[in-house]
């Protein structure tokens, strides 16, 4: 019984040597690549504050720009899906239907005259100095699309304007002379009948459809970027064809 147990205590003697040794073995290689890296570290700091202050800032640039194109570009791209995103007719109409009316408010300044007779000869009794707003408006929701995958041609057909009648500012009526006894029922229609006559509407629908195509574009512009062409056509124009891609 002795020789058993004596023989036990000999052998965790020899386990407890060898794993001290194994676990020396093990470390001493972990110091050794530590201290490498101290004295790598050390040097690399030592020629660093060596160089002039110049190069200093040409590494730190260098150094920065690829990080910055690893982080934008590369990294990006690694963990993209690669997933291809088709742009379709449904997309461009919600980009455009912001409201359900976009206007544009023209002011036309006009003077009109007030004619009367004295005896047998007309005169002018006063003039009037006025202010009107013309609104020249869109219906968004009217706007169609057409994809032309092939040709990378986006269509977007607008409708007319719809440019309404005068409307006079009550608050912005001037009268030379300034004392002139006028009566309002006798200004309101003169002033309508001279804006109605002296605006040029067609003027107006050039402009406003130029502002249109302008709106259609900015809101488009984050979907079709650089891919597509846009063009514009007359909502007239429209076939109605569905597109393969909505």
């Amino acid at each position: 019984m002795r020789l058993v147990l004596e023989h036990s205590k000999h052998e965790r003697g020899i386990q407890s040597e060898c794993t001290s040794g194994h676990d020396e073995r093990v470390e001493a290689p972990r110091k050794e690549a530590v201290e490498a890296n101290d004295k790598w570290g050390k040097k690399v700091a030592k020629h660093f504050g060596k160089l002039s202050t110049k190069v200093k800032i040409v590494l730190v640039v260098v150094i920065v720009v690829a990080l910055a194109s690893f982080f934008g570009g590369v990294l990006p791209w690694i963990t993209d899906n690669h997933e291809t995103l088709y742009l379709t007719t449904s997309d461009l109409k919600s980009a455009v239907d912001i409201d359900s009316l976009s206007t544009v408010d023209y002011t036309y300044h006009g003077i009109v005259e007030k004619h009367g007779r004295f005896l047998w000869m007309d005169r002018v009794d006063y003039r009037v100095k006025y202010e009107a707003h013309i609104r020249a408006s869109y219906t968004m929701s009217d706007i169609q699309f057409d994809i032309d995958e092939e040709n990378k041609t986006v269509t977007a057909y607008l409708p007319k304007a719809q440019v309404s009648e005068p409307q006079l500012d009550n608050s912005k009526f001037g009268y030379l002379p300034e004392n002139a006894t006028a009566d309002m029922k006798d200004v309101l229609p003169l002033c309508r009948k001279d804006a109605a006559d002296e605006v040029d509407k067609k003027e107006i629908k050039k402009q406003a459809d130029a502002s249109l195509r302008d709106t259609v574009k900015a809101l488009t512009l984050p979907l079709i970027e650089d891919e597509y062409k846009l063009d514009f056509k007359p909502l007239a124009d429209y076939k109605g064809e569905a597109d393969s891609n909505a």
